[in-house]
């Protein structure tokens, strides 16, 4: 296939594309920093988007970190780097005289808000989630749909934290964890919503070719875990001890809101993925914590 992209440079991108390259797909990927060609990936500007010829499928991931404080600078980033991107992508898609034959576009369990103890699955009802991320998964998805009622199929990518010591979540944790004292971030009860990187780029894999496969889609583990949980294993495993708890409130003071979300619970499981026939490389932490993307081998 030929393959439309954005976020194609960055951490889930990069592996999603390589993987799929490897496959002997092609790629035309928006790039804001980069030009020309890479192997079997063309980088153009995103602003050449209008002219750019029909494609196979479609691939959006792009998006401002959330990582760091949301002043209103940094909202506006998050917010417009994946909503206007994604309205600007089915705009595309509905002037094309070939419509792609799938759309995956990137969301995120933030959707779910915080769902304490209550498991959360893609039939969750999501319309009066509040905060501010829940806010820009909802119009983020809503950008994407038409594309959907214009025939072309569109999987709704709902990511949790993804693990690979490359980037990403754990990626940024691990130098700290094994140079620092290992800590436990808000409650110790609140549940951890993660999947390897594997899996990650297993179930985008699927979803890009399973044609049952449409509407919103969890990228998470089938086994959810606490923060203590998640935490003690990660310490057991780098041979360190859990030193003690940063209490929700403290971060909330030193991060504000991004610190607050940091900290609630969602324990949100992969339905449509299980259903779909999908198998887990990694189905818990423990088989995670124990292969070779963990250390990076």
């Amino acid at each position: 296939m030929k393959i439309l992209m954005t976020g194609g440079t960055g951490f889930l991108g990069s592996a999603l594309r390589a993987r799929l390259v490897a496959a002997g797909h092609s790629f035309t990927v928006l790039s804001r920093t980069r030009t020309g060609s890479e192997g079997a990936s063309t980088f153009v500007p995103s602003s050449a988007l209008a002219g750019l010829e029909p494609h196979d499928a479609v691939v959006n991931l792009a998006g401002e970190l959330v990582v760091g404080l949301w002043t209103p600078a940094k909202r506006r980033r998050i917010y417009d780097s994946r909503v206007l991107t994604t309205r600007a992508i089915s705009d595309w898609i509905e002037k094309s005289r070939e419509k792609p034959t799938v759309f995956l576009s990137g969301s995120a369990v933030g959707i779910y808000g915080d769902g304490g103890e209550a498991t959360l699955s893609e039939a969750s009802d999501v319309s009066r989630v509040d905060g501010f991320l829940a806010k820009v998964c909802r119009d983020w998805e809503h950008a994407a749909s038409p594309s959907a009622w214009r025939g072309t199929r569109t999987v709704l990518l709902r990511t949790g934290q993804v693990l690979d010591s490359s980037g990403g979540f754990l990626g940024k944790a691990l130098p700290m964890f094994r140079r620092f004292p290992i800590v436990i971030l808000g409650a110790r009860e609140s549940y951890f919503p993660w999947i390897s990187l594997e899996d990650w780029l297993g179930i985008a894999m699927k979803s890009l070719g399973d044609s049952s496969i449409s509407g919103p889609i969890n990228l998470v583990s089938p086994s959810p875990v606490t923060q203590a949980e998640f935490t003690t294993s990660l310490a057991a495993k780098l041979g360190k001890r859990v030193r003690g708890r940063v209490p929700a409130w403290l971060l909330k003071i030193a991060a504000g809101e991004f610190g607050a979300a940091m900290t609630i619970s969602q324990r949100v499981i992969p339905a449509t993925a299980t259903s779909a026939g999908y198998e887990f490389q990694h189905p818990d932490l423990r088989s995670y914590l124990d292969s070779d993307g963990f250390f990076g081998k």
